[in-house]
Formats: structure tokens, C-alpha cells, sequence
């Protein structure tokens, strides 16, 4: 008997062996079919995560800001106000921070010192030295320890935020390849005011900065020529950033060196435009609001602001020009602070800064119970206070405990970074007050 062989009848109107209760199905009417099947499929699948994403997004409601994924590392920052968007972004933990003299950096500093201590980073510190890498001499790699001390491993160092004389060569060397690299300026009349207070120059140059301004005012003078401690006097940010003091007034080697900064930094913020500023650090690093909240560190009391109300506009113009490569480097990167803003959108902005004075207030009211006056040497060394002519906040007793982290001084949370990481062998690890104890860890 024959092995039967089903047939598949293709005529118009024909009957085969495909046949069923609907009649004959042709192979065009299958193929439409399955077709259809797989866009309802597809629509399904399409629509199924439209929902689930739907779902997400709705979980989560402005201000909060900075939900954070924590071991991918991914966070999702909600716009509010009237940006509702959602931005996502890895959070930024390879950070150098190059701390200027006298332009808020140590409030800056705490705002790094805090998220690398609170999320178990390793901060680089001096060895040899409280709160500096050198400086007046330039950063090198020799300044910190490369490996453990007993068992030989590689530091990776994540942060480094302390006072240095920046080399970008040398900093290469210790910083993972995608390190944020940031520093702040202050307009340079207001610096070298507080810093000639601050740091007694009066003392140095045997004169009132008034009389400096109006009895001195050729940058050229050799009154000008020697900084206090090798470290201290005209130019300052320029000298910190690593500028050689023989260019300051060369105008094009110091249009060629803002250019090198330009390359290297990503972001360069502005004291006297503190908010903006700390809105713009928060988005690059992908930090949540209370990250970079900061409370004013090391401001001195009104006491000590006197000289700097006396001057003159014409003094104010002097001093403009006796640190003409300061100013030149401010100018620029103020505008180009201008220029992000911009990008960054008005209304995004000022609901940013909003929600950052709003976080900044509730912080404020939850941590101070006073701001005090240093005015004696016991106070000093119980807060960790290089100086006796600053503020300094006393803490309220039971409060938050991120408190003590913000209101932590420099000086005695390097001490507490040193005790934390002491799998570094630190020559000079111990700060009390102003004395610095050799210790062995």
C-alpha cells in the first residue's frame, strides 16, 4: 500500500488536504495571521514596559533628590520646580580638589572629606606634614605612600583634597585615569585682604595694607618680592595653581597657562558665587543635595575685616593690579562660570539653588546650637583651629550624627582620616590642637 503524501492544494477555490471547519486556509491568509500574532505580541510587550517603566519613575517624587542604586553605582536625579525630568548618572568618587588659600576651600574641603570618609573612600594625605602635600614646593608622587605598609598593595587613592602646589604631571601619577579634577577662585582683592589678616603679613612687611597699597603700589617693588614662609603674598591663587612667580606679569605666559588650566580642570567654581557653584559641582559629580550642603569654615569675625573696609576704590584698583595675574585668571573663569550657568537653564537653576538653601537651612537648624568667636588659645586647640581670629560652630547636643562630620575643623578630621586609614604608615599622624605628634601606626 502506498504511504499517503498530504498534498497543498494552492488553486482559487479549491479543497485540499489543509482544510478546516472555516474553510481553506491559503498560505497568504496563514503568513497574515502569524503576522498579526507577532504585532499584538510585540504591542503586548512594548506596552508591558511602558508600564513597568511608568511605575519606576513614579515611585519617586520631587525634591527628593539623588536616589541612589547603590552597587551599580547609578543615581537618578529628579528635576523640580519646573524642570521634571529625570536625569541619570554615575555617581563621580575620583576626585581632586586643588585647595586654595583663602577662597572658602576649606568649606569646600569638609563637602569631599565628609562623602570620602562616609562612603569608605581612600583619601590621600601628607605624610609628613598636618594639612600639606609641599608648598611651597611643587607636588610630587613622593609626598604619599604607594603601598600599604605590611602587606605591599597597591593604594588607590580616590580623593585628594588637601593643600598642595599643583602639579598636573605629578597628580597624574597617584589619580586614577577618570578623576574629576576642580578648584574654586575668589576675586583677588577680597583674597588678599583675608589673607594678609589672616596670616599676620602686616607683621612681615611692617605695614597696614593700607599703607602697603598706597606707599607700594609697583608690583615691582621689592617689598613685593618675598612671600611669607616662601608660601604667602601677591598672586596667590596663580602661585598655588603652580604658576612660576617669574610670570605673573607676563601677560602671555599667563593667557598660556589659564589655557592648561582650562584643559585640566572641570570645573572651576567661583566663592562669591558659592550656590551656582555647588549646583554645578553636585550635576558633574552626581551627588545628592545633602552632599555638598557646607557650612563656612575658617571666615574670620567682623574684628578682622576692618582694613579690607577702609580701602579706597583707587586701593581696590591697586590691588587689582599688584595681582594682575590673579585677576586675569578670575576674570576668565568666572565668565566661563557664567557660560554654565547658562547651559545649565535660569529656572533649572534657581529651583536648584532653592532646594540647596532649603537643605542647607534644615542642616544649619538641626546641627548649630551657636557660631562663636575663637578668642583663646584653649578653645583654639579644642576645636582644631589654626587661628585665634575665626568663627567656629558649636555643635547641639544630640543632633544627627552627619552633623559631626559637617562641623568637623581640618585639622581634626585629617586627624581622624589618618586613625581610619591605618593601613597608611603616616610619619606625622596625630594633630592636637596646634601641635603635631610623630606617631607610628
Amino acid at each position: 500500500m502506498a504511504a499517503f503524501k498530504p498534498r497543498l492544494l494552492t488553486g482559487s477555490g479549491t479543497t485540499g488536504a489543509i482544510a478546516g471547519a472555516g474553510g481553506a486556509h491559503t498560505p497568504s491568509v496563514w503568513r497574515s495571521r502569524l503576522w498579526a500574532t507577532r504585532r499584538v505580541r510585540l504591542l503586548f510587550t512594548v506596552c508591558f514596559l511602558v508600564a513597568i517603566c511608568f511605575l519606576f519613575s513614579a515611585s519617586y517624587t520631587a525634591p527628593l533628590i539623588g536616589v541612589g542604586l547603590e552597587e551599580s553605582g547609578m543615581v537618578v536625579l529628579l528635576g523640580n520646580g519646573s524642570d521634571q525630568g529625570v536625569y541619570s548618572c554615575r555617581r563621580k568618587e575620583h576626585i581632586f580638589f586643588m585647595k586654595t588659600h583663602k577662597c572658602a576651600s576649606s568649606s569646600l574641603q569638609n563637602v569631599f572629606f565628609r562623602y570620602g570618609d562616609k562612603h569608605n573612600l581612600t583619601i590621600a594625605l601628607p605624610l609628613t606634614n598636618a594639612n600639606y602635600f609641599g608648598h611651597p614646593a611643587f607636588f610630587n608622587r613622593s609626598m604619599l605612600q604607594m603601598e600599604t605598609t605590611h602587606t605591599r598593595q597597591p593604594i588607590v587613592y580616590s580623593i585628594f583634597a588637601s593643600h598642595t602646589r599643583f602639579h598636573h604631571g605629578e597628580v597624574r601619577k597617584v589619580m586614577p585615569t577618570d578623576t574629576i579634577y576642580i578648584t574654586i577662585l575668589r576675586d583677588p582683592v577680597g583674597l588678599f585682604g583675608s589673607m594678609y589678616s589672616y596670616y599676620d603679613l602686616h607683621t612681615a612687611y611692617k605695614l597696614s595694607l593700607q599703607d602697603l597699597v598706597q606707599h607700594h603700589p609697583d608690583p615691582l617693588d621689592p617689598i613685593h618680592r618675598n612671600r611669607r614662609y616662601n608660601k604667602f603674598g601677591l598672586n596667590q591663587m596663580a602661585f598655588d595653581l603652580g604658576l612660576p612667580v617669574n610670570a605673573f606679569r607676563n601677560t602671555v605666559a599667563v593667557d598660556q597657562f589659564i589655557q592648561r588650566l582650562e584643559e585640566t580642570f572641570d570645573l572651576v567654581l567661583i566663592a562669591e558665587r558659592m550656590s551656582e557653584s555647588l549646583v554645578l559641582l553636585r550635576y558633574l559629580l552626581c551627588w545628592d543635595v545633602d552632599d555638598v550642603v557646607l557650612f563656612k569654615k575658617n571666615a574670620r569675625s567682623t574684628l578682622f575685616k576692618k582694613s579690607e573696609e577702609q580701602l579706597t576704590p583707587r586701593d581696590v584698583n591697586t590691588l587689582r593690579t599688584l595681582n594682575a595675574a590673579d585677576q586675569r585668571i578670575y576674570d576668565y573663569f568666572n565668565a566661563k562660570l557664567t557660560e554654565k550657568v547658562k547651559r545649565f537653564g535660569a529656572q533649572r537653576m534657581a529651583d536648584e539653588k532653592a532646594l540647596l538653601d532649603t537643605r542647607s537651612k534644615y542642616w544649619f537648624e538641626e546641627c548649630v546650637e551657636d557660631v562663636k568667636k575663637v578668642d583663646n588659645e584653649e578653645t583654639a586647640k579644642r576645636m582644631h583651629i589654626y587661628s585665634k581670629k575665626v568663627m567656629y560652630f558649636e555643635e547641639k547636643d544630640g543632633a544627627d550624627p552627619e552633623c559631626q562630620r559637617m562641623l568637623r575643623e581640618e585639622l581634626a578630621y585629617i586627624a581622624l582620616l589618618r586613625e581610619k586609614q591605618s593601613y597608611i604608615n603616616y610619619n606625622l599622624t596625630k594633630v592636637t590642637g596646634n601641635t603635631l605628634i610623630k606617631r607610628h601606626l
